[in-house]
């Protein structure tokens, strides 16, 4: 498995909300700070301009952003409207039972809006994310056809319809992602996955994160020198190779401890590498706030580490 499949499979996306917003006229609607979620937009037809601080960015038909951290912006017909705050806006016009919230009877402009929750927050990937990714349709060949899926499945209401509107919003976001890691190399992580050198170390790494991995074996992977190799590694990764290959490794264990109860903390111990039971559980208690033994699937303390 890839770096990123292997991150996106740890960082388990999950689309939690969404609703079509019919919209025309002059309108502007402020969308407040969430933390925890990835805010997403998609034009199904129409345009709109999105504001997030003191930048704004154009919408057109089948354009979608992701502001990756839930922070405060707006939707607009035009840059510089007032706007009305998203409480207001559903106090006054509830979302329907079809999942349309509709706000003008002639809308010039539909969108698909939602959010995703992920069971992890704090990889590098994320955390060095720009404060929104815009994805125009006609720069990015893939995007059309995914688009048209699901202004196809919104529209029919099929059987099965929700499941695949969220597959699809899935395949949406890894794909901007992906396309984040081809072309930000302003990006920390998405550097790192662009040189080849650091890309083959997270490699090794993620193929088998029991290993015993030492800096002097990385390094030597790398072909770089130890000093050289801990530079580039901290300056496109945005950690030291100890502190991410640490990081990792506590947080696969909680996401095993958190899946299968079947799993005793020894196991999942062995499984991120670490073969005593007691530096295991110091070194997570650290990280995780809490013990290994109070994190197991369906107890309250899994609310804690996953709190969203």
């Amino acid at each position: 498995m890839d770096v990123l499949s292997s991150v996106l499979t740890h960082l388990e996306l999950r689309t939690t909300r969404y609703f079509r917003v019919q919209v025309g006229g002059a309108w502007g609607v402020q969308i407040p700070p969430q933390q925890g979620v990835i805010r997403f937009h998609v034009v199904l037809s129409g345009a709109c301009t999105l504001t997030l601080g003191d930048e704004t960015k154009a919408l057109g038909p089948g354009d979608l952003a992701f502001v990756p951290r839930g922070l405060a912006h707006g939707l607009s017909d035009a840059p510089r409207r007032r706007m009305t705050s998203l409480g207001t806006v559903l106090r006054r016009s509830p979302v329907g039972p079809t999942g349309i919230l509709s706000l003008h009877p002639e809308p010039s402009t539909e969108l698909l809006c939602g959010h995703m929750t992920l069971r992890s927050q704090h990889h590098p990937l994320l955390v060095a994310m720009p404060d929104h990714v815009v994805v125009q349709s006609a720069e990015a060949s893939w995007l059309p056809a995914l688009v048209a899926g699901l202004w196809r499945e919104l529209r029919e209401e099929l059987e099965g319809s929700a499941a695949l509107i969220d597959r699809l919003v899935e395949v949406v976001l890894i794909q901007a992602l992906r396309e984040l890691v081809r072309t930000r190399a302003d990006v920390p992580f998405a550097r790192a996955l662009g040189d080849p050198a650091i890309a083959r170390c997270l490699q090794a790494f993620h193929a088998d994160p029991a290993a015993d991995f030492s800096i002097a074996e990385l390094a030597r992977l790398a072909a770089l020198s130890r000093t050289t190799f801990c530079e580039r590694f901290r300056e496109t990764v945005g950690l030291s190779p100890a502190d991410y290959m640490t990081r990792w490794r506590l947080d696969l264990a909680a996401r095993y401890l958190a899946q299968d109860a079947r799993l005793s903390v020894d196991e999942v111990a062995a499984r991120v590498g670490y073969q005593s039971q007691a530096a295991f559980s110091r070194a997570f208690a650290r990280h995780h706030g809490m013990p290994p033994s109070r994190l197991r699937s369906g107890t309250p303390a899994q609310a804690h580490i996953w709190k969203q």
